[in-house]
C-alpha cells in the first residue's frame, strides 16, 4: 500500500516548506514529472497553523503555485485551524474548507473533487480589463432564464480575477429602460461582486437594448466613476431577442459604432431560439465576437470559447522589440508584505511580453528602500526562467523609500555601458518604477524630477507605477516626462 510510504514527521507544522516543495518539486517536469499540458490541482491538507512562522509567508509561498495556473484548495481539519492562514494559500474564499475531522472530510471529499474538476475546464484570464456585462430582462425573459444569466456573469467574474489591481467590473440591465446595477467602482473584489450579482432584480417590459449600450458606454468612459485609462474595456451583452422595433436597432447599431471607435472590445451572445444571430453580426467588429447559445440551460457552454476570445483581446502583444527594461521596485517598509508579492508578480507578468534573450530583450532588476541596490545588470539574465528566478529571490528590505537614490544610482550605474546596458541606437532603453508613490523626507534627498533628470536626458523612457491605498499622485507625475504614464 503506497499509503504506508507516508511518514508522520510530528514535531512542527511547517506548512510554507511543503508549498514551496511543492513549486520547486513535485510539479516540476523534471524532478516531479508534472504534464505541461494539462490543468494541475493541489490540495493543501493541515490544521491551518503554521509553526513556528516561516521565512516566507503562506501566501506568497502558495502565490508561486497559483501564478503557474495551479489551483489550490486549502483543507483545514479539526478545532483549531487558522482561516486567515487557510485563506492566504487559495486565490478565492470558497477554495478554502474547514470540517471538524476526518469522518466529516471524507462525506465531503466526493464534492470537493466534483467542484474541482468543473474547475479544470476552463482557462483563467491573467489579463485585467475594465467589463461591462449588459444583461437583457426584459419580460420574455423568465425569472430562472434570467438566474442563469447571473450564474454566467459570476463564473465570467472569476475567470476574469475580478479585483483590485485585476479586472473591473459592471453591470447593466435592461427591458424597456436600462439602469446601473452594479458601477465599476463599486466592488473590488470577488466576492463583493458575486453578492451583488445574486442581488440583481429584473426591469421587464420591451427588449429596447440601445438604452442598455449607451450607458455602458459611458461607464467605461467615466474615469470618475471606476473606469480605468489604459486598460483595455469589453462590453458583453446576453440577448435573448431581437430589438423591439427597426427604429431601436437602428440607434443600437449608432451605439456600438461608436464604441469600436472607442476601441471598445463588444461581445454578443445571443441566446435561441429568439435571438436574431444576424443581426448581432452586425454589431460586433467579426464573426468570430459573436456567440450562440442554443438555450438558456445551454449558456454555459459559451463560456470556454467567449473567455478564450476575450483573453486573446484584451492580453498585451509580445513586444519583438530590442530593449533594455530595467525594473526597479519598492522594498521598503511602506510597501507591505503582501503588496511587495504583488509588485513581484506584477514584474514578472510585464516581462513575459518581452523576448528575454542575448538577440532581443535584456532586463535588469533593482529594488531600494533606505538605500538602492543593483540585484542583476543588463545581459547577465538570459531567459523568462532565470528571470523570474531573480524576481522570487529579491528581498524584501524594509525601512525608508528613498525613491530618489534608486533613480538616480539607475541614471550613474545601471543604464551605463558597466552595467551592461547596449549604446546602440536601434535598443530602447526604459525604466519600469514601482512605488507606494511617496518619498520618504531625507537631509540628502532631492526632489524626485531632478532624480529621473539623468535617466530622462539619456533617452530612457521611465514609467512610474504606483500600489497601495496612499499614492501620492503628485510624485508618480513628477518622475516621467508624459504625465499620462
Amino acid at each position: 500500500d503506497d499509503n504506508k510510504l507516508l511518514e508522520h514527521g510530528r514535531t512542527k507544522t511547517r506548512i510554507d516548506l511543503g508549498l514551496q516543495k511543492a513549486h520547486t518539486d513535485l510539479f516540476s517536469p523534471y524532478y516531479g514529472g508534472a504534464r505541461p499540458d494539462v490543468k494541475k490541482l493541489a490540495f493543501i491538507l493541515t490544521d491551518g497553523q503554521q509553526n513556528p512562522k516561516g521565512d516566507i509567508p503562506l501566501k506568497e509561498a502558495a502565490g508561486k503555485l497559483i501564478n503557474d495556473d495551479i489551483k489550490t484548495i486549502s483543507i483545514g481539519i479539526g478545532q483549531e485551524v487558522d482561516e486567515d492562514e487557510l485563506r492566504a494559500m487559495v486565490q478565492y474564499d470558497e477554495d478554502v474548507i474547514t470540517v471538524a475531522n476526518f469522518d466529516e472530510l471524507v462525506d465531503k471529499i466526493q464534492n470537493i473533487t466534483q467542484v474541482a474538476c468543473e474547475e479544470t475546464k476552463f482557462t483563467k484570464c491573467r489579463y485585467p480589463a475594465d467589463i461591462a456585462f449588459v444583461l437583457d430582462s426584459s419580460t420574455s425573459v423568465a425569472y430562472e432564464d434570467f438566474e442563469k444569466m447571473k450564474g454566467f456573469v459570476k463564473t465570467m467574474a472569476k475567470l476574469f480575477r475580478i479585483f483590485q489591481h485585476g479586472s473591473h467590473g459592471a453591470v447593466i440591465v435592461y427591458g424597456d429602460s436600462a439602469r446601473v446595477a452594479i458601477r465599476m467602482d463599486e466592488h473590488f473584489n470577488y466576492r463583493g461582486f458575486i453578492d451583488a450579482v445574486d442581488g440583481l432584480g429584473r426591469v421587464g417590459g420591451r427588449r429596447r437594448s440601445f438604452q442598455a449600450m449607451a450607458l455602458a458606454e459611458n461607464v467605461l468612459s467615466n474615469y470618475e466613476q471606476g473606469a480605468r485609462r489604459k486598460v483595455p474595456k469589453v462590453l458583453l451583452m446576453l440577448t435573448g431577442g431581437p430589438e423591439s422595433s427597426s427604429n431601436d436597432y437602428n440607434t443600437l447599431q449608432d451605439v456600438t459604432k461608436r464604441l469600436h471607435d472607442r476601441h471598445t472590445l463588444v461581445l454578443a451572445v445571443g441566446i435561441l431560439p429568439d435571438a436574431d444571430i444576424n443581426k448581432l453580426q452586425n454589431l460586433v467588429q467579426s464573426s468570430v465576437n459573436v456567440f450562440v447559445a442554443q438555450s438558456f440551460q445551454e449558456l454555459s457552454d459559451q463560456l470556454v470559447p467567449l473567455t478564450n476570445e476575450t483573453c486573446k483581446n484584451v492580453g498585451p502583444g509580445n513586444c519583438e522589440a530590442k530593449v533594455d527594461i530595467a525594473f526597479i521596485l519598492d522594498s521598503s517598509g511602506s510597501i507591505t508584505e503582501h503588496e511587495f508579492i504583488e509588485a513581484k508578480n506584477f514584474v514578472k507578468r510585464v516581462a513575459k511580453t518581452f523576448e528575454i534573450s542575448p538577440e532581443k530583450s535584456h532586463t535588469a532588476l533593482m529594488i531600494y528602500s533606505d538605500e538602492a541596490r543593483i540585484m542583476s545588470k543588463f545581459g547577465e539574465i538570459g531567459s523568462a526562467e532565470d528571470f523570474n528566478s531573480k524576481v522570487d529571490d529579491l528581498p524584501h528590505m524594509r525601512g525608508k523609500t528613498r525613491i530618489d537614490l534608486a533613480l538616480l544610482k539607475a541614471g550613474k550605474e545601471l543604464f551605463t555601458w558597466a552595467g551592461g546596458m547596449r549604446t546602440r541606437s536601434d535598443v530602447i532603453k526604459a525604466a519600469i518604477v514601482i512605488t507606494d508613490g511617496r518619498q520618504s523626507p531625507a537631509p540628502d534627498g532631492i526632489r524626485l524630477d531632478e532624480a529621473a533628470a539623468g535617466l530622462i536626458v539619456q533617452g530612457v523612457k521611465v514609467l512610474s507605477i504606483g500600489i497601495g491605498d496612499k499614492i501620492d499622485q503628485e510624485e508618480l507625475r513628477m518622475m516621467v516626462q508624459d504625465p499620462e504614464i
